[in-house]
């Protein structure tokens, strides 16, 4: 294999919240890190839950920035000082802001914007965008040396928007730390069944489908509890929905979370209710401890990651009757784990590390 000289990578991003793309980048650049990379990550505000999972070898700068817009000229500053080999940003629309900063500094370096979302009028509205301005602005990504897109789907829904240069964007799937196998938990025999649904506690994210699906779940069998891990704007609202139904005793909140590893160890069930989304990193995460899965139909991601229903159940969008129904099904007939753990071997962030490696020496 030949020999990949050492880069210092600057990652941009807004913060080291709970999302899944943040976690994602984190784990990357930690990989990075033990293969020799110098990295360095520029975080708009130096905030986040996950900031204590990010290596000590890995430097960090706050740019006190307020709002993203008025970002431009302290990214510029920290890529004349920190001068990388190689700049990947985050999410639309700090990819934009940061491609500005690379144009300023003269275009030294590579430069690599992320985009992690489905560019959906839904999506544009939720980030104060709208159809004309983002397709204007984001022309201007064609100047970057590649961008990247966590899925076909993704890609896809960039291109309806905006214009796209031929051979401009690359795809490179999310990846996942896979769990070691002899890796268990002691517990006594449960008296309730565990089904386990995480992430940002958005609309985006619906979990009221899912809440309402586990409540007519109860209506058939009452051995089973749901942990809902993860906080956001939508949580009182959740909640007051868990009150309405009368399940408040068989509802866990678990709030944020920066390790939830006992959460899936105990899960019997995964449930994933999104709108739409661009490549889940929560899938991920279920497939790597083998847990089974029941999915809406996202427009990307969840068809890719489940090959179509083969390592997960698949529903349409909101369908609460569906969702209640495998339900039952699958904490009496759970899919096979070998067969859930063998889809989470394609996803690894070893693999997913070097990719962005191979990518960057294109």
């Amino acid at each position: 294999m030949q020999q990949i000289a050492s880069m210092k990578i600057l990652v941009i991003i807004p913060n080291l919240g709970m999302g899944g793309a943040e976690r994602l980048h984190i784990n990357i650049a930690n990989e990075w890190v033990k293969n020799g990379h110098e990295v360095c990550f520029a975080l708009l505000r130096k905030e986040g839950l996950l900031l204590e999972t990010l290596s000590h070898d890995i430097k960090i700068k706050n740019l006190k920035a307020s709002r993203i817009f008025s970002s431009v000229f302290k990214i510029s500053n920290l890529i004349k000082e920190f001068e990388p080999t190689h700049i990947i940003a985050a999410m639309w629309p700090l990819t934009i802001i940061s491609s500005w900063a690379w144009a300023i500094n003269g275009f030294k370096g590579k430069y690599f914007p992320v985009e992690h979302c489905e560019f959906n009028d839904a999506h544009l509205e939720s980030i104060g965008s709208n159809k004309i301005f983002f397709a204007l602005s984001s022309i201007c990504l064609n100047i970057s040396t590649k961008i990247i897109f966590v899925s076909q789907g993704v890609l896809k829904s960039f291109e309806r928007k905006t214009f796209l240069m031929r051979g401009k964007s690359a795809v490179i799937l999310n990846g996942v730390k896979l769990q070691n196998q002899s890796l268990t938990v002691d517990r006594v025999k449960k008296s309730k069944k565990n089904i386990l649904a995480l992430g940002r506690l958005s609309k985006q994210k619906d979990f009221q489908t899912t809440i309402h699906a586990f409540a007519l779940a109860l209506k058939q069998r009452n051995d089973m509890i749901l942990n809902i891990v993860g906080d956001g704007s939508e949580m009182h609202n959740l909640k007051e929905t868990v009150r309405m139904l009368g399940i408040n005793d068989y509802v866990n909140f678990a709030g944020s979370v920066i390790d939830p590893t006992a959460y899936f160890l105990e899960a019997d069930l995964f449930i994933h209710s999104s709108f739409y989304d661009g490549m889940p990193m929560v899938l991920l995460e279920a497939l790597s401890f083998g847990i089974s899965i029941i999915s809406t139909d996202t427009p990307h991601g969840p068809k890719e990651i489940l090959s179509d229903g083969q390592f997960g159940d698949i529903v349409p969008i909101g369908d609460i009757h569906n969702i209640a129904r495998l339900m039952l099904l699958r904490i009496e007939q759970p899919l096979p784990k070998q067969l859930v753990l063998s889809r989470a071997s394609k996803y690894s962030i070893e693999q997913t590390a070097m990719n962005y490696i191979q990518t960057f020496t294109q």
